[in-house]
């Protein structure tokens, strides 16, 4: 990693909480990719349903479903659709990049084992993913979402199939007092 791979990004959102249980929020991503400039309209909320449903979710990025099946156990059903790029280091790259595109839906489990440490596991489809790897200053006009605007660029590498994914984890969630 040299400072070749720093990339600046800006995140802001207005926040409204409009009941107790809802709060929706609009903002704006921006990240100066490796690929060029990348904006993202977002709108999001946290809807706590009932008291065992929840959505939450920064529209188009991520989204989930989550239900509290009792005290330890959680499942639901999500989606992030993410938009990155990661600089290629080595000789043999030359310092080139690969731009991440991939649509995510998968089901997911979360059990907590402990106070606040939760194992969790996930599955899903990965749906129209790419990983082109471009050459170093190969950059387009700018990017909208997922909208490209003056893309000229020589893709590199071929491309990687769709397929099912399977992700396992732990966490340790910090308890935020309202």
């Amino acid at each position: 990693i040299n400072s070749n791979a720093l990339q600046l990004g800006f995140l802001s959102t207005y926040n409204k909480r409009s009941s107790e249980k809802f709060l929706w929020k609009v903002g704006m991503y921006f990240n100066m990719e490796f690929f060029g400039p990348f904006v993202v309209p977002l709108f999001g909320l946290n809807w706590n349903v009932s008291e065992k449903l929840d959505i939450i979710g920064d529209l188009p990025i991520w989204a989930k479903i989550n239900y509290q099946v009792s005290n330890p156990f959680a499942l639901g059903v999500g989606y992030k659709a993410l938009v990155s790029s990661y600089r290629l280091s080595g000789d043999v790259f030359n310092d080139a990049y690969t731009s991440r595109f991939a649509i995510e839906p998968y089901l997911y489990l979360d059990f907590e084992v402990a106070k606040n440490i939760f194992l969790n596991g996930k599955a899903g489809y990965t749906m129209s993913r790419k990983y082109p790897v471009y050459a170093k200053d190969d950059q387009l006009d700018w990017q909208l979402s997922f909208v490209k605007f003056g893309d000229d660029r020589v893709q590199l590498n071929p491309e990687i199939e769709d397929g099912v994914f399977f992700e396992f984890g732990i966490a340790y969630k910090v308890d935020v007092p309202k």
